[in-house]
């Protein structure tokens, strides 16, 4: 099967479908890529189609591709294209620093909702560290956030969506890598989960988004980037919330990209 990029043709040796957005999304990068990773971007968009997440997404960034240009577009389209703050790009591998999505849940207009919300994630970099993998806080007294602290000092994930006063506390974290999702599916029940298996499930009353931007690699409190994460992350994303099967469905897809681009 060919695909266009670029203006030149490619073979589609995996034999699967060509999918218009992803071809969409191959003509929009700038670096140079393999007919084999070509492929392997073609397969994630036909995944996400097949499991039905892609209508759910707001924003996804392969951080792992090749130049910084590249590892802040969004495989949904034009919008939402992150913003370097602070963040140090590596080939094949990620970004570490602070990213603005430019995503405002209050005004985007997307599929995050108050009862129905999601952030993830690829860590590559096992630390403990006080510093945030995603968040925004409006910085009140109790504060309104969405955040993930991934391991602390004392081995402890600190995490929740919408949510106000204090964060859930997940136990017994002694890795930090991997595909970490924050998870909202209802008013009442958020949850937690590293490469696809559940960590914690959590009771906890949603609240409305803050109206900020949401960063990754740091959080966004009130308006400036804030414990900026040390860890080098090589995917970031933000949807509607998805249940423990969509879950491990993307994980499996993210699987299949790691294997051909091995970050």
């Amino acid at each position: 099967m060919l695909v266009m990029r670029h203006g030149a043709i490619a073979s589609q040796g995996s034999g699967g479908a060509t999918d218009a957005d992803a071809q969409a999304f191959i003509g929009r990068l700038t670096a140079s890529y393999s007919t084999a990773e070509l492929d392997a971007i073609n397969a994630f968009f036909v995944g996400l189609k097949a499991d039905g997440l892609y209508t759910t997404i707001d924003l996804i960034y392969l951080n792992f591709l090749d130049n910084i240009t590249d590892a802040l577009l969004n495989i949904k389209g034009t919008s939402f294209t992150g913003s370097n703050i602070s963040g140090a790009h590596v080939a094949g591998q990620g970004i570490t620093g602070a990213i603005n999505t430019g995503f405002n849940p209050v005004t985007a207009g997307g599929n995050w909702a108050q009862n129905s919300a999601l952030a993830l994630y690829y860590s590559r970099t096992n630390s403990q560290s006080t510093s945030r993998e995603f968040g925004i806080n409006d910085g009140g007294s109790p504060s309104d956030f969405s955040t993930n602290l991934t391991r602390t000092s004392a081995n402890q994930a600190r995490w929740g969506i919408n949510i106000s006063g204090t964060a859930e506390t997940t136990s017994n974290i002694t890795d930090s890598t991997g595909l970490w999702v924050v998870s909202r599916t209802s008013s009442s029940t958020h949850a937690l989960y590293r490469d696809g298996t559940l960590s914690q499930s959590a009771s906890e009353s949603s609240v409305a988004p803050p109206s900020l931007n949401m960063y990754f690699g740091a959080e966004n409190r009130a308006g400036s980037a804030t414990d900026v994460s040390s860890r080098q992350l090589a995917m970031m994303g933000l949807a509607s919330g998805w249940d423990a099967t969509q879950v491990s469905n993307f994980n499996t897809l993210v699987d299949d990209l790691q294997t051909v681009f091995g970050f």
